[in-house]
């Protein structure tokens, strides 16, 4: 009997690793910083300062809406990693969101960074477990 979770194709783990780190290192960062961003400085145009010309994607409504799309997906990504086990969730954190270095990570649990890769691998295939609704980072073996 074939579980719903079995696949004709078989998975390859280390490239769905290696793209749950691409996205932390490449994609995360820039997520944070568009969710961080305020927008509070923002005024309202007059009429006369109205422009002529319409600029390509440099509206209000654009960067409220880039804004907003950020703030999303930055809780759909905290609220994926709290399905992370604690220990490779903790690493994930440190490594990502507090971006700290690895003798600081050292310093904080006690691991040393080889034991503290392991972790990562093991957060990385448990956050793509989780965030697969959102995005999907499975890879598969030719």
């Amino acid at each position: 009997m074939l579980s719903i979770l079995e696949q004709e194709k078989e998975l390859d783990v280390k490239q769905k690793q290696k793209n749950v780190k691409e996205f932390f290192e490449k994609e995360l960062p820039i997520i944070m910083i568009r969710a961080h961003t305020s927008y509070i400085d923002l005024e309202s145009p007059l009429i006369d300062d109205m422009p002529k010309v319409k600029h390509n994607d440099n509206t209000t409504d654009t960067k409220l809406t880039v804004y907003m799309q950020s703030k999303i997906w930055l809780s759909q990504i905290l609220e994926a990693m709290q399905a992370v086990p604690e220990r490779p969730r903790a690493f994930l954190k440190y490594q990502y969101l507090q971006r700290l270095k690895w003798l600081e990570i050292e310093d904080i649990t006690g691991y040393s960074s080889r034991s503290g890769l392991h972790f990562l691998n093991q957060g990385f295939i448990s956050f793509a477990n989780a965030f697969v609704d959102i995005y999907d980072f499975r890879a598969w073996l030719n």
